[in-house]
């Protein structure tokens, strides 16, 4: 009987319930079931929202190539070009001189205002902006400054009048 005695003061608690044949509750069960659904959903809810950042970020790169090969496009026109023309005569960011087009399919456009700036008259600078709408319907705006210089090598070579 005293070996008995001191074995089970040896013991933990747990194992004193476990020799006993205690056991668990129903409602520490409940409660650890509580604890487990919470988690499992808190992850659930992280899942969904890694997967909406990464549809966000698959269409943002789809315009981003769109979008510059739009850039692209403007940039390589010709400085003579009638569309690199400024035909307000001045600098107006807010009131592009061409646009908004289209960018398809990804459904943003593209707008730009040009504007040769006062004392350089063999630059243009160009104010390119970005338009789509974002994953929760706000309006996304991304805007680009260029300048595009009057190069008479390369005027002369598509015969163009170099003369300022």
């Amino acid at each position: 009987m005293v070996r008995q005695i001191t074995r089970w003061n040896r013991m933990s608690p747990h194992a004193r319930l476990l020799f006993n044949g205690g056991g668990m509750t129903v409602l520490e069960v409940i409660v650890a079931l509580f604890f487990f659904t919470v988690g499992i959903l808190a992850v659930a809810g992280m899942q969904m929202i890694g997967m909406r950042s990464s549809a966000d970020a698959a269409i943002r790169g789809g315009n981003c190539i769109l979008a510059g090969d739009t850039i692209e496009e403007i940039l390589s026109l010709p400085y003579t070009d009638p569309r690199l023309d400024d035909p307000d005569a001045g600098f107006h960011p807010d009131q592009p001189d061409y646009g908004p087009h289209p960018i398809q399919p990804a459904g943003g456009t593209v707008e730009w205002e040009v504007d040769i700036p006062p004392g350089a008259a063999n630059i243009k600078r160009i104010f390119i902006t970005l338009r789509r709408s974002g994953v929760n319907g706000s309006t996304l705006v991304q805007s680009y400054h260029y300048l595009k210089p009057k190069c008479p090598l390369a005027s002369a070579s598509r015969g163009e009048n170099s003369a300022p």
